[in-house]
């Protein structure tokens, strides 16, 4: 029984420490090194795992106090994002036509263009499309898996419409 005129230091003094904490020096010194082997990437469950398989008792609560203590800290991986444009060139980028022009006053006289990627469990997709800018339907489309030149202009072989722009 704790009686409240001890202090916490003189308990500290009269009652030894348990076995489980003289063994958090040895257990910090392998947390490390799973840390530093795994890159810096593994996180509690990981160490725990491999320090598991390397008979060590332990928790995952207890590891991921310890490597708080430490200052330990998993490193996570950035999603990937494909990147569809590319802006660090020393071409020329070509101006925008659709400024110097009206806007359209009738339909199938101006089409726009763009490309986008659609993340899916198999990889990524990557859709073209093409839009009609007065009625803002679409005039055609086109999905791949990779991402070429030769098929950015293939939304005109799967034409959601049968209309075809005004010819000057």
């Amino acid at each position: 029984m704790l009686t409240p005129n001890y202090s916490q230091q003189q308990l500290s003094r009269l009652f030894p420490r348990r076995p489980r904490c003289r063994n958090e020096q040895a257990l910090h010194d392998q947390i490390k090194t799973c840390f530093t082997a795994g890159r810096n990437a593994y996180g509690c469950r990981r160490i725990c795992r491999s320090l598991r398989q390397q008979q060590v008792r332990c928790g995952k609560n207890r590891i991921y106090r310890l490597m708080r203590e430490l200052g330990l800290r998993a490193k996570c991986k950035r999603r990937f994002k494909p990147q569809t444009t590319d802006s660090a060139h020393h071409r020329p980028v070509a101006e925008n036509l659709l400024k110097t022009v009206p806007p359209p006053a009738g339909a199938n006289q101006v089409w726009v263009a763009d490309i986008t990627y659609i993340p899916t469990k198999e990889g990524w997709l990557y859709l073209a499309g093409m839009l009609d800018l007065c009625t803002r339907q679409c005039v055609g489309w086109h999905m791949d898996d990779n991402r070429q030149m030769t098929w950015s202009l293939a939304p005109c072989g799967a034409p959601v419409t049968d209309s075809n722009p005004a010819r000057d």
